[in-house]
């Protein structure tokens, strides 16, 4: 198979992996090397890096990588970053626009310089990939992927693999700075962050699942009112069923002009020990673009149930930067599943709910309820609910 060319049936796999890796960082810094591999197989790279630079790119604040020799890595930080000629073209693009630098900077013109031929060369170094996700006050954070001599060079399908993953880096950074400046979660381990992640299911026009992730399979074979049977979602109460064709199968719902907002059920099992959440939400956006899962046409979420109002609100309002009214409406629509439902339950008009979607979409960088609601039950808002104890009655 080509470089550059993923089989069909695991490329959404390889893009969930990278997007989960991608926010384990949020809460564990030291994350953001086992994120770098991934990031690197899914763009079909040879190396990859991140990279946090300061005063302006003329010093190296952190650095993570894979395919790097430690000892040039190093030789980067203390003499190359000042003969860099990439670091001037990342300066001027705009944050968040990855770039082919070879269609920048002439390899004549780059082969002519010292870092190319003691720094770049004798890493077997030739194509370069990348761009400046985030600029805060004199730090800048970059994130690059690079091909050997005699690889092909990258093409517009790794960039906008490149770019796919640009909306999540920047989240998962923004959250991380969040986080470590108001001093919040810094306790939560990695288990706990293990119980927050949700199941994701991907379903075809016909309701047929298509993919699911791992944290789906585990939830799934906890309990017994849900199962998975030839490609099919079936449940025990014929009232759930009911809802399941009815909503899975595209022809039986009305979005024709894509006005299906989603739509969510409970799954209580026989003695309680184990109920379940199903959040069905269109698959539309740069994630469905990008993981090239073309016969998807629905996503499901699915959780373990927790109590409503379990998610922080507070939280929520302060990691992603939104107003409390946009906040309430987050955490319902997460809860729900269903911009309607979490309108009536939050006592709103459903113009006001779209209205307060489209401003939380702006100023978080998503365009679709799926990554929205993936993104808040991976976030610390989720893990702090979760672990918060219950109001006395």
């Amino acid at each position: 198979m080509p470089m550059g060319a993923l089989r069909p049936s695991r490329e959404p796999q390889r893009l969930t992996e990278v997007i989960e890796a991608i926010y384990d960082g949020v809460l564990d810094p030291s994350s953001w090397r086992q994120a770098i591999e991934p990031a690197r197989v899914y763009v079909q790279a040879d190396s990859a890096l991140l990279r946090v630079y300061g005063d302006h790119w003329k010093s190296v604040l952190q650095s993570e990588s894979t395919g790097f020799d430690p000892a040039f890595t190093e030789a980067y930080r203390l003499e190359f970053i000042h003969e860099d000629p990439i670091v001037p073209i990342l300066d001027a693009l705009p944050p968040g626009r990855m770039a082919i630098l070879d269609h920048e900077l002439p390899f004549s013109r780059l082969q002519a310089t010292r870092f190319y031929q003691e720094y770049l060369k004798p890493q077997d170094k030739r194509h370069v990939l990348g761009g400046s996700l985030l600029r805060v006050g004199d730090s800048s954070v970059m994130v690059g992927f690079q091909r050997a001599h005699d690889a092909p060079p990258f093409t517009i399908r790794e960039l906008r693999r490149a770019q796919a993953l640009v909306p999540h880096w920047v989240r998962a950074l923004k959250l991380a700075e969040r986080l470590r400046q108001e001093q919040a979660q810094t306790r939560i381990t990695e288990s706990l962050l293990g119980e927050a992640a949700p199941g994701m299911l991907l379903f075809d026009a016909h309701g047929r699942v298509v993919y699911l992730n791992p944290a789906a399979e585990h939830l799934l074979s906890r309990q017994d009112q849900l199962t998975l049977r030839n490609q099919r979602l079936n449940a025990k109460s014929r009232r759930l069923q009911s809802w399941l064709d009815a909503t899975l199968v595209a022809k039986n719902r009305e979005d024709r002009c894509g006005c299906w907002e989603g739509s969510s059920a409970r799954f209580t099992s026989l003695d309680r020990s184990e109920d379940i959440a199903l959040a069905l939400l269109p698959w539309r956006g740069e994630l469905a673009l990008a993981c090239g899962c073309t016969q998807a046409v629905t996503a499901g979420i699915l959780t373990p149930l927790r109590p409503q109002g379990s998610l922080s609100v507070a939280m929520i309002q302060s990691l992603f930067g939104l107003s409390p009214g946009e906040a309430r409406l987050t955490a319902a629509l997460t809860r729900t599943g269903s911009l309607s439902l979490a309108a009536e339950e939050l006592g709103i008009q459903i113009s006001t709910a779209r209205d307060r979607l489209k401003t939380v979409f702006r100023k978080t960088g998503f365009d679709s309820q799926v990554a929205l609601v993936t993104a808040i039950l991976r976030s610390p808002a989720s893990i702090a609910g979760a672990t918060c104890p219950r109001p006395r009655k």
